[in-house]
């Protein structure tokens, strides 16, 4: 019978060692078991949020350069007196609070030639315009986006700031203005088909919207012709 009950107690204490586990183990075998995928899913939504995250813009404020458009006979005194600000910007009917220097984040052609368009030319006798580089280490400032009706107003900026010195501008290019070409496009559109020289500074010039405007003029001139 002692033999009977022996045997009886050891079977019975693997049953406990079984559902308890080991005293230096935590918790029983089964929740230590249940840890891992719990943790290899915890990783992966990790792996997934660092996958899908959205890049960091560059803020307007931290452009390590602008660019300022103006007529080539203003280069010689910004760059020795420096850009100075205005209250009172062109072509718009109110004065700012502070003195500020309209300024663009691009100096690429279609857009320097756009701005050059509706600010430079209408002075009249400018048939070139000065991209102005501005080190962005010269700006004491605030900057703001411009509010502008341009389709290009993405690109511009604000820079509220009397004056930025000499030191930290630079001439980076002259661009030419073709008058007479583009008198002859403007009296064009809508009228008469430009030939390929005219459409390729008129693609160069003028706004997208204009373009697409005599675009389908032209179509239509075709089909009236083709029936």
């Amino acid at each position: 019978m002692k033999k009977k009950k022996t045997a009886q107690k050891k079977s019975a204490s693997k049953r406990v060692t079984k559902k308890s586990g080991s005293p230096g183990q935590k918790g029983s075998t089964k929740s230590a078991s249940m840890k891992k995928p719990i943790k290899k899913a915890t990783a992966a939504r990790k792996k997934r949020t660092t996958t899908n995250a959205q890049p960091k813009t560059k803020s307007a404020q931290t452009n390590e350069a602008y660019y300022h458009i103006t007529a080539t006979t203003n280069v010689p005194s910004i760059l020795e007196h420096g850009l100075k600000g205005n209250r009172h910007p062109q072509y718009q009917g109110y004065a700012g609070k502070t003195p500020s220097i309209y300024a663009l984040t691009r100096k690429d052609p279609w857009l320097t030639n756009h701005i050059s368009l509706s600010q430079i030319w209408p002075l009249g006798g400018v048939d070139k315009y000065a991209v102005i580089k501005i080190d962005a280490a010269g700006i004491t400032g605030k900057v703001t986006n411009d509010d502008v009706a341009e389709f290009t107003r993405s690109y511009h900026r604000i820079i509220e700031q009397a004056v930025i010195e000499p030191k930290y501008l630079k001439l980076e290019i002259v661009r030419t203005i073709p008058v007479e070409i583009l008198q002859e496009i403007t009296k064009a559109f809508n009228k008469r088909k430009l030939t390929s020289k005219e459409w390729k500074i008129a693609n160069a010039f003028f706004s997208k919207l204009t373009l697409e405007s005599q675009w389908w003029f032209e179509m239509v001139s075709c089909l009236a012709n083709f029936e």
